[in-house]
């Protein structure tokens, strides 16, 4: 065996005593003092080394790579210590010796004496003796000297030119000399024209003169410590040559093994930015180095004028050398090369070279290239094996190793399964073969077509990895066909099909008749038998129920795709070969019968989430609905389906949105009219949503927000986290219902089809929607949004676009604002259960929330309702009398409180802690008590300076409107009713609340105004917390009843005229629309014959309740439900407006501290987001006026009422009437004063100009006081506002005054006179509702009283010369 191969010396051995040392070194140590330095460096290093075995680990200086995935690419030169090597040379090659003879001379201590020991030929022994008696005589040189010398000498010149003739007659030291000085021209000068025209490294191509080159270099290697003289020597010497001779650069390697890694860190490091595109000078300035402060940083002679192509190649010869040297490193360079993307052809070379040591780590490293690192690697590699197609290299190569490999794969008999173990390695070589036919569109030879038919077509294992072989296989073959050569599919012309085809068909029977299922280890026994008796089970079978479905409607792009996707990778060739497989699943495999018998089997996924490896099941049942599969086999999927949602967890699986909708779309398209379904049975009905969606077993306590459940919680109930238990089916079934209406609409719209007479507009009434807790489940979707990913955005979608009430954004915004433990990361997640998991398990123990809530000391609900009624006994007479209370009363009153405030502060520290969950059993509670107890405390000392108690109040309500806004509103709003014929607001109506008739859910969406603004008690407007809980529900109904009557415009039933064919929606229908009861009876949310939000739940037959009226278009219906829906509003704002009056009792109320004051900025700030969202509604507003006494507030408080500017002067010269031209001028100059821009200046100035022009020439004398009188506090506030306008003013009120002076006597006329001028006059008399019933005679005198008292403040306010305004006694 050769011992030395790849410089590595196993019979050698190391000492570590400096005594043994008895060669002397190869330069004087008595020169100089750098020579005596460098003695010294020399001995430091023999002095620390160590007696061990010569390996290649001592040999080359670095610890072994072996079990490093990344090994070290990043090393840096360091001086690697001398080691004195000590063993036995018997065992080694004679031309191992004579090849690694300068590494032994300098390092070995008794090389003499080993030598006479050794056996060598004659021509080795002279061979060897001719140079050992070289190194004595090179031993006798100063190198540092000599070296010195070369570089004073060779500095000066331009050139070097070393011929061989002059290097033959030299002695050692001429031949040292001239080595210094081509070393010196190969470190320092730049391979010029002349280096390539005169080659300047001949010597270094010569055989002969390998030895002696080695000789020379392995000694200055070993005498100049720390300097890089070989890296910089090899890459001048790649970049000089014209022919690099990689043998000199392999035995000089081998003799100065520690160099190896800083030759191989310079040559990437080169390469590298070759690669990169860095210029040449870039190159050289960053490879520059320097060893110490006098010596010069060389630059390895790179020239600019060297091709880069030229030079990676020789650097990749040169790294070729260096794994001939240590092909231990095999492993490292790959990694380097394939980070940087160079040398493919190196790596190839190297990939076959280890999978002699490694197996398959061939086929590992290509799958990586081809598949896992990505597109740049990709191309990289790809695009060499595309350049070496035609020509005898690789790709041979890789075809034998790929015949190779499939062939011992195969087992020998036919009858024996492929095990797991082979399995494993087959699928890599198809991966490897699939991603080499589509990247590198390699053909496949003869042979290993004909292998790989057999492999893929082979015998399995019953195993959950040979399932997976078989899906893999069966893509394989349909993606791959042409590469394996397989015939078209015709009859020959003797009548029988080929044997290949034969081959394929025989597989994907027996495929087919194999339905026994391995099921996954981890499962409960209950879980393997109903997984074992389900049909169909096998993972592959999905697969091919779904192909055959696939061509069976004749589409090939899902077919390229799910081949695609199994095989990982695009196959050029697909599309070809899709038509040929077609032919075959219809003829020979899959028939009609055999696809209605496999369709209704597909298993049911347990725990079905996007984690899963596999969805096949899914893919194929929708893939199925989407092509109508079912209706044309007459098949029923709605089973499947109700089975399969109730089996899906989170996180959702991304189909299972599409799969609903395609259930859906499926079930309505066997119908002929859009938006109608001829079989009601293909759909889920509504009972069977109901008692999946009522689930009390998984959660009792989200069915308290449902509207239409009124469950009294029990006290023992525990609060559960919801984040804890699971809603994905929930949420799939409320968005099934969702879709379904959503689809039913706009099919209507779509066709233009209203509803005919005894027509249902939804196959869904509205006690589905009262049943399902629609805010509940959608803030669940939206606290854990990445589970719920691809429903969430499509379920909020429908919810807003037919429940605008329950997607408030200030409220979703509000919600999170409020910090509720949902949000917060530090709560406990749920995870995915894993495939294996068990159902039942998704029920998570409350018990820990339990023994939470307990410590905090909750009461139950029981006692909570207990204390508000305490507190209600003993206040409400109070407020009714307004006597105070006796002293024992007022006690016991006072311990009432104090016990509520209690209650109430554990319940929101409990909230505040946990989640709202733990205060949905008290919904009912505090939404009937919290409004009457608020009312009652709004005039008790007791909680008028308690504001904390009552913001608690307020804020646990706001918590659970969040939550279960349908159901806590009806409870608030009932306890708000006012008392019956109650003729103001008392106290006493909150005793007991309306009892005969309640208002429901359908009352207050109809019509709001009515059902809120006008009922409710009167006290509320003068009750902050419970004015902004009734805002709040007036937000909510005002957007419900708009998605209401929308709704009802678009499922009006339309009845067509017997004797016209017209189509539906033109101007000649006739709309018949149900009559309209009362909705305040008990049975008004079902048996109303109005249509309740979203849909009618109920309908009469048309001709015994229905009217005909006038014929009516679609566009008229909408303008008229438009006009509608905005008076609504306006009417709400105007009521609202009104509200905010201060009343008797408190018009003479002086302090801005009031509940008065609150009350306006509470209304106000509602007005303005009205205004917002709809400003359409401010015209409206102008149009109506309201008090003039609102307008300084109005226009302070709500900002946008600044947007009334664009539409006031189409009010004000539309209007006709007096007192609205008035109201827009106030409007406007109340504005002015808070928004003094240009638009309002022009309408100011306009409307100044034409009561100028009404005035003076239009009003009558007798209306002319009244009307400037008006105008007069208006005409004061523009004039401070634009002082430009003040002129204008002024000549106005001379004019006019002028006017209504010239009725007066001049008696009138002298008195006036006289009363104006005083200076001290007092304020004129104010102009009162009884002034206008007045003489004119005095009408006038007290409006031109007005006019001079205000012309006086428009100088002081608007004048910059007010000061010249003397009064008449200093001018005499």
């Amino acid at each position: 065996m050769n011992i030395f191969i790849a410089g590595t010396a196993h019979f050698c051995a190391v000492s570590g005593r400096s005594s043994v040392v008895k060669r002397q070194l190869p330069f004087d140590i008595n020169k100089d003092k750098t020579t005596t330095d460098c003695l010294a460096i020399v001995q430091f290093r023999w002095e620390k080394r160590k007696t061990t075995t010569l390996t290649e680990d001592v040999i080359f200086g670095a610890p072994s790579l072996s079990g490093l995935q990344f090994p070290l690419l990043n090393t840096i030169y360091q001086p690697y210590p001398m080691r004195s090597i000590m063993g036995d040379l018997r065992c080694a090659d004679p031309s191992d010796i004579l090849d690694l003879l300068p590494l032994l001379y300098f390092s070995k201590v008794d090389l003499e004496d080993d030598l006479l020991n050794v056996s060598l030929p004659y021509d080795v022994a002279y061979m060897l003796r001719e140079n050992l008696h070289f190194l004595t005589q090179l031993r006798q040189l100063n190198l540092l000297d000599l070296w010195s010398s070369v570089k004073s000498e060779e500095s000066s010149c331009s050139g070097v030119n070393v011929s061989t003739m002059e290097y033959e007659a030299q002695n050692v030291a001429g031949k040292a000399k001239l080595f210094f000085r081509l070393l010196y021209h190969l470190l320092y000068t730049h391979a010029s024209q002349p280096c390539f025209s005169q080659p300047c490294v001949d010597l270094l191509q010569l055989e002969p003169f390998e030895f002696e080159l080695i000789a020379f270099m392995c000694s200055t290697v070993y005498g100049i410590p720390d300097f890089p003289i070989l890296p910089a020597f090899v890459c001048g010497y790649i970049s000089h040559a014209n022919h690099t001779n990689f043998h000199l650069l392999k035995r000089l390697f081998r003799n100065i093994p520690f160099e190896w890694f800083t030759v191989w860190n310079w040559l990437i490091r080169l390469s590298e930015q070759l690669s990169l595109g860095v210029t040449v000078p870039e190159i050289l300035h960053s490879c520059g180095t320097s060893s110490s402060a006098d010596e010069p940083g060389f630059l390895f002679s790179l020239s600019t004028e060297l091709d880069r192509n030229l030079l990676l190649h020789r650097i990749e010869g040169t790294i070729r050398s260096l794994l001939l040297v240590c092909p231990n490193y095999t492993r490292m360079v790959i990694e380097r090369c394939l980070s940087i993307h160079c040398f493919p052809g190196l790596v190839v070379d190297a990939l076959f070279f280890l999978d002699k040591s490694d197996d398959n780590s061939l086929l590992i490293y290509l799958k990586r290239m081809l598949l896992d690192s990505g597109t740049r690697t990709r191309s990289w590699i790809s695009g060499y094996l595309k350049r070496q197609m035609g020509a005898d290299g690789h790709l041979e190569m890789f075809s034998q190793y790929f015949i190779k490999s499939s062939a011992s794969l195969i087992p020998n008999d036919p009858s024996i399964p492929l095990t797991n173990d082979v399995i494993l390695k087959a699928l890599l070589l198809l991966r490897v073969l699939a991603a080499m036919r589509g990247f590198v569109n390699y053909i496949f030879p003869p042979t290993l077509s004909s292998q790989l038919l057999t492999l893929l077509t082979h015998k399995t294992v019953d195993s959950e990895r040979g399932s997976q072989y078989i899906t893999y296989s069966l893509a394989f073959l349909i993606g791959l066909r042409s590469s394996l050569q397989v015939p078209q599919d015709v009859i020959v012309r003797t009548g029988s099909s080929s044997d290949i085809e034969n081959q394929i068909v025989v597989w994907l029977q027996g495929l087919i008749n194999r339905q026994t299922h391995v099921p996954p280890a981890g499962l409960s026994n209950e879980q393997h038998s109903i997984i074992l008796n389900t049909p169909n089970n096998r993972p592959y079978a999905e697969t091919l129920l779904l192909l055959a479905i696939l061509f069976h409607t004749n589409q090939p792009g899902p077919i390229t795709d799910l081949i695609s996707n199994l095989l990982g990778l695009r196959i050029p060739s697909l599309g070809r070969t899709v038509n040929g497989w077609r032919k075959i699943f219809l003829q020979s495999v899959f028939t009609e019968s055999m696809i209605a018998s496999q369709v209704a089997r597909v298993p049911i996924t347990p725990l079905l989430n996007r984690s899963l490896s596999t969805h096949l099941p899914i893919q194929c049942a929708l893939q199925l609905l989407k092509s109508h599969a079912f209706a044309k086999n007459k098949l029923e999927i709605k089973d499947w389906l109700v089975g399969q949602i109730r089996q899906s967890v989170r996180p959702m699986h991304p189909l299972l949105p599409d799969l609903v909708e395609a259930h859906i779309v499926h079930s309505f398209g066997t119908s002929s009219t859009p938006g109608c379904i001829s079989e009601p049975s293909a759909l889920i009905s509504e009972r069977e949503l109901i008692a999946q969606i009522q689930n009390g077993a998984k959660y009792p306590l989200a069915q308290l927000c449902s509207p239409s459940l009124d469950m009294t919680c029990k006290d023992s109930t525990p609060p559960t986290d919801s984040t804890q238990v699971d809603f994905t089916a929930e949420l799939l079934f409320l968005y099934y219902a969702l879709y379904v209406y959503d689809y039913q609409i706009a099919s209507r719209l779509l066709s233009n089809r209203h509803c005919l007479p005894g027509e249902a507009p939804c196959v869904y009434s509205d006690q589905l929607w009262d049943c399902i807790p629609i805010t509940y489940l959608l803030r669940h979707a939206r606290s854990n949004v990445t589970d719920y990913g691809p429903l969430y955005p499509r379920l909020l979608q429908l919810v807003t676009n037919h429940f605008p009430n329950l997607t408030v954004g200030e409220l979703m915004i509000q919600d999170e604002l409020l910090l509720d433990p949902i949000w917060c990361p530090q709560v406990k997640r749920f995870s995915a259960p894993a495939q294996q998991s068990v159902p039942d398990e998704l029920t998570i123990d409350s018990t820990q929330l339990h023994c939470a809530t307990n410590t905090i000391n909750i009461c139950s609900p029981t006692e909570l309702d207990e204390a508000f009624e305490a507190v209600l006994t003993h206040i409400i007479p109070l407020c009714e009398s307004g006597e105070d209370q006796r002293p024992s009363q007022a006690i016991l009153t006072r311990t009432s409180v104090h016990h509520l405030i209690r209650l109430i502060q554990r319940l929101s520290q409990a909230v505040e802690q946990l989640s709202v969950d733990c205060l949905l059993p008290f919904g009912p509670v505090l939404g009937h008590q919290c409004p009457r107890l608020l009312l009652a405390a709004n005039k008790h000392p007791l909680f008028t300076t308690n504001r904390r108690f009552v913001c608690r109040l307020e804020y646990l309500w706001c918590r659970l409107h969040l939550v279960m806004p349908r159901k806590l509103e009806l409870l608030t709003v009932n306890a708000l009713l006012d008392g019956v014929n109650s003729k103001k607001p008392s106290c006493s109506s909150l005793r007991c609340i309306r009892s005969v008739k309640k208002l429901t859910g359908a009352d207050i969406r109809i019509d709001p105004v009515e059902s809120l603004m006008n009922t409710v008690d009167r006290g509320v407007f003068r009750c902050p917390p419970v004015l902004r809980m009734f805002l709040r529900i007036l937000e909510s109904n005002l957007l419900a009843s708009r998605s209401y009557w929308g709704h009802r415009l678009l499922e009006r039933v339309v009845n067509l005229p017997a004797s016209t064919g017209a189509p539906f929606g033109s101007v000649t229908n006739t709309v018949t629309l149900p009559s309209v009861q009362s909705g305040n009876n008990s049975e008004s949310a079902l048996d109303s014959s109005l249509p309740n939000l979203p849909t009618t739940t109920s309908f009469v037959n048309a001709a015994a309740s229905a009217r005909t009226i006038a014929p009516v278009s679609d566009e008229e219906c909408e303008v008229l439900c438009s006009n509608m829906l905005l008076t609504q509003n306006a009417t709400v704002v105007q009521l609202l407006l009104e509200h905010c009056l201060p009343r008797k009792e408190e018009s003479t109320l002086r302090s801005q501290i009031s509940v008065l004051r609150e009350v306006q900025n509470i209304v106000c700030t509602y007005v303005h987001s009205m205004f917002i969202a709809e400003p359409a509604l401010a015209e409206v507003i102008v149009w109506q006026t309201f008090p003039h006494s609102l307008l300084p507030i109005s226009t302070q408080a709500i900002p946008s009422l600044h947007i009334c500017l664009d539409s006031v002067l189409h009010v004000y010269r539309l209007s006709g009437d007096y007192a609205k031209m008035v109201f827009c001028l106030d409007l406007v100059s109340h504005l002015s004063l808070h928004y003094n821009i240009q638009s309002a200046f022009e309408r100011a100035a306009f409307m100044i100009d034409s009561l100028f022009h009404l005035l003076s020439s239009v009003v009558c004398a007798d209306d002319r006081p009244d009307l400037l009188q008006a105008c007069l506090p208006a005409f004061l506030r523009l004039g401070g506002a634009f002082p430009s306008l003040a002129p204008v003013i002024v000549r106005l009120l001379l004019t006019v005054g002028t006017l209504i002076s010239s009725v007066l006597p001049d008696e009138a006329r002298d008195r006036l006179r006289l009363r104006t001028s005083d200076e001290k006059r007092p304020e004129p008399a104010t102009w009162t509702a009884a002034t206008y019933d007045l003489p004119l005679l005095d009408r006038s005198m007290l409006c031109l009283e007005h006019v001079m008292w205000t012309f006086d403040k428009l100088i002081h306010r608007c004048s910059a010369q007010r000061y010249l305004y003397y009064p008449p006694e200093l001018t005499c």
